[in-house]
């Protein structure tokens, strides 16, 4: 049907490098150095991901559309128990479920959060986000 319209549209696999924002920011950047996009679409940590990318790649022509961006990633995860944070931090793992994943993070996806969770994006940029979204608030 894409093609059929005259759609040229890429999914990237947003894992494919990791789990940590660096590492999905990473994948976009890769895609943005390969050629031209007139649209980024990200949700969610894809939406992170896409604004840090543009951030980081300002010379790129293209537009932004975010999803319910996760803005303050860091901050929505710093509300576990310190124990649970302790031992993150010691192990360097964590396991996570929920979104149909089972997947074991890395203390690396906290230390990339802290310092990628503000990003500003470079480019023109729409924003949708539910009113009372509590996953990403």
């Amino acid at each position: 049907m894409m093609e059929a319209l005259g759609w040229d549209v890429t999914a990237p696999k947003m894992s494919e490098l990791g789990w940590s924002i660096a590492s999905q920011t990473e994948v976009l950047i890769r895609l943005l150095d390969k050629g031209d996009f007139d649209l980024v679409i990200g949700s969610s940590m894809g939406g992170l991901a896409a604004a840090n990318a543009s951030s980081m790649r300002p010379q790129t022509e293209t537009r932004l559309l975010l999803i319910a961006p996760a803005f303050g990633l860091a901050e929505n995860w710093g509300g576990m128990e310190e124990a649970g944070r302790s031992a993150w931090k010691t192990t360097g793992e964590r396991r996570y479920t929920g979104y149909e994943l089972d997947i074991v993070l890395p203390w690396e996806f906290m230390e990339s959060a802290e310092k990628m969770s503000w990003p500003r994006p470079a480019h023109t940029t729409a924003i949708m986000h539910g009113k009372y979204d509590e996953v990403v608030p």
